[in-house]
């Protein structure tokens, strides 16, 4: 892989050109940045330094997507004891939203889109696979799975919020604002605007 314009934060094309800078003639790339991941046991693999995404962009995206989670499930759940249930089937619906909302790098989040963003495989800079956006947002999927047991619905919603807690400080304090969810699965959440 040859790298990211340091400018731009585009992947290099194969001869080592940024694509936007490729017209100006002298035009300043990186051939390459690496950096260890620090979650690697030592001696491990060195990946590229992808470009941070907008932290502000991707946190008030993450904020949209989870209010619109909710408000759905609120909605859901006061218009189903009017339809005997019916439309509890809308639950299923919402629920494989949020589980396929990172696939195809992201193309199904809400928080994605409008903090036009994608999630990238951390080595490659590729779009990240379909099991690595599972395994990205695995811990959040098993929450609502352990909340079906009796009396421990409190401390599923506690760990939700701790979950989103942790996340937030490592988004904050991440050089390449990677979550947990990121260090899981190897991914990455990068700029997509063109």
């Amino acid at each position: 892989m040859p790298g990211y314009c340091e400018q731009h934060g585009k992947p290099l094309q194969a001869d080592g050109r940024c694509p936007r800078c490729a017209p100006r003639i002298g035009a300043e790339v990186v051939s390459k940045k690496t950096v260890q991941d620090p979650f690697d046991p030592p001696g491990g693999t060195i990946g590229p330094l992808l470009p941070k995404a907008n932290t502000t962009r991707r946190l008030l995206g993450s904020g949209i997507e989870f209010t619109s989670y909710v408000i759905g499930a609120w909605a859901i759940a006061t218009l189903d004891a009017g339809t005997f249930g019916l439309l509890g089937l809308l639950t299923v619906a919402l629920l494989g939203l949020i589980v396929l909302r990172d696939f195809n790098g992201g193309a199904f989040s809400i928080a994605k889109r409008v903090s036009q963003t994608r999630v990238v495989d951390w080595r490659s800079g590729r779009r990240a696979s379909n099991p690595q956006a599972l395994l990205r947002n695995s811990y959040y999927l098993a929450l609502p799975a352990v909340a079906i047991l009796p009396w421990v619905d409190c401390l599923t919603s506690s760990m939700f919020m701790l979950f989103i807690a942790l996340d937030i400080m490592m988004i904050l304090a991440n050089r390449q604002g990677r979550r947990l969810g990121d260090l899981l699965a190897g991914t990455q959440v990068v700029e997509a605007r063109v």
